[in-house]
């Protein structure tokens, strides 16, 4: 297996779960430094360009490959950074699709920003893809890359934002250290924000049984909880399961949307099974504690 995007923060997670199945395991990134053993394969390049993505992958000797490669932005990008965006996702599918073997499995990551903001819940897979900002039109643009590849066995799964004990930023982290502390826990998102999310675990598990389907992929699949999400609302339950009397205070006048992922498609083509969402943020909340000791 090809894993692209090996060295962030999913592949760090996926990686060890391929090994541990058996898989011989090619890891790309583009940086020099790695985390995994330099006893693995190693592919270090850029493959937005077809030349460099050319001379990195032939010739072409693996079954399946996991594309988790590409920049990460936010609502916020600046207009030349999103096209930028935009550019890099489109190219490493084009790349990566011109280049496979014909039958080979592809497992593509996409997100939940393709949906932008819900027009219906629960959201399935037909829901409209109507993106809010650049990022979600990257992810979008590179599920039609590979949707459209027919000689492809190829997965599209739409993961939200994706958390773990390890990581030390984002929202959930900061709700459980102000909570943890009684002080007021802060939601500051200053327009509307459309929030689900994951633990990194659980993606890797999702990925790994797309793997290992016995049927041929072909389709896009949400894979979350499929619980309904709401910013404030998870902030308000951090609160309330530390217990030292934090309050939850958001800027006036902004209002976040439910979301919540229809995941029946993902039970009957993966076996989807997940834990609840709340118990993996209890667990969450006692690791970041745990550190604190």
């Amino acid at each position: 297996m090809l894993v692209t995007g090996a060295t962030g923060f999913l592949g760090r997670a996926l990686v060890p779960r391929l090994l541990a199945s058996g898989a011989t395991v090619t890891v790309h990134g583009r940086a020099t430094a790695s985390p995994f053993a330099t006893s693995l394969d190693h592919v270090r390049g850029d493959l937005v360009d077809p030349l460099e993505a050319e001379r990195l992958l032939s010739p072409w000797r693996w079954d399946a490959v996991v594309n988790l490669a590409g920049p990460v932005s936010g609502g916020s990008e600046v207009w030349a950074t999103g096209v930028a965006v935009v550019h890099a996702h489109a190219m490493i599918a084009l790349n990566l699709r011109r280049l496979a073997a014909e039958g080979t499995r592809i497992v593509h990551t996409s997100s939940m920003t393709v949906y932008g903001d819900p027009q219906a819940s629960p959201i399935d897979e037909q829901h409209p893809r109507l993106p809010r900002h650049l990022y979600g039109l990257a992810k979008s643009v590179a599920e039609d890359v590979w949707l459209s590849a027919l000689t492809l066995d190829t997965w599209v799964l739409r993961l939200p934002g994706l958390f773990s004990e390890h990581r030390r930023s984002g929202a959930l982290y900061h709700f459980c250290r102000a909570a943890r502390a009684g002080e007021v826990v802060k939601v500051s998102a200053s327009e509307p924000t459309p929030w689900d999310l994951l633990h990194v675990d659980d993606a890797a598990l999702a990925i790994t049984s797309a793997l290992a389907a016995e049927q041929p992929g072909g389709q896009a699949i949400n894979v979350s909880y499929g619980q309904p999400v709401e910013l404030s609302a998870i902030a308000r339950w951090i609160a309330d399961h530390a217990g030292a009397g934090s309050t939850v205070e958001q800027l006036p006048g902004v209002t976040h949307p439910v979301f919540c992922l229809d995941v029946t498609k993902a039970r009957t083509r993966l076996g989807w099974a997940p834990p609840q969402l709340h118990d993996r943020l209890a667990a969450l909340f006692a690791a970041y504690g745990a550190d604190a000791r």
